[in-house]
């Protein structure tokens, strides 16, 4: 009677493959939405989250493993920022700082962060050296610049 009903070896498979790509369609969405609202965290533009949010943004971020070395700097560097802004917790706030440098030794904002949380933490030694440092790479940006735009 219901002929067309009957189970057949292909009837699991298609269903099974039904499965699969409604639900891989769905997750895509939802781990961007999730990404994105890790990153409405982790930028906390006008400090509008609170602390352990904004570093919860930019961990999820940091582990996801789908950011790029621009991304994961900014990441670090925004990370960094809500430990010292927001939890006074400035040797944590270094160790992000550092780890954004490594990522993108061009970014500029984490050597000037990194520098005045040395300051307050009286690591004045280190604090000047990274001054210095910023200054030459300045003046080597600069003069990298000049000899582009002669070319």
């Amino acid at each position: 009677m219901f002929d067309y009903l009957r189970r057949s070896p292909f009837t699991d498979i298609f269903a099974a493959v039904l499965l699969a790509v409604s639900v891989g369609l769905g997750s895509p969405k939802l781990a961007k939405a999730q990404q994105s609202q890790n990153w409405k965290w982790c930028e906390n533009k006008d400090k509008t989250f609170p602390a352990d949010l904004a570093i919860g943004g930019c961990t999820a971020l940091i582990q996801s493993g789908t950011e790029n070395q621009k991304n994961l700097a900014i990441a670090f560097m925004n990370r960094g920022l809500a430990y010292r802004q927001l939890k006074n917790d400035y040797e944590r706030a270094i160790q992000d700082y550092t780890q954004s440098i490594k990522l993108d030794p061009n970014y500029d904002r984490p050597y000037d962060a990194r520098c005045y949380a040395r300051a307050v933490l009286n690591q004045l030694q280190l604090a000047l050296a990274e001054t210095r440092g910023c200054i030459v790479r300045l003046i080597y940006i600069n003069e990298l610049r000049a000899v582009q735009l002669t070319i």
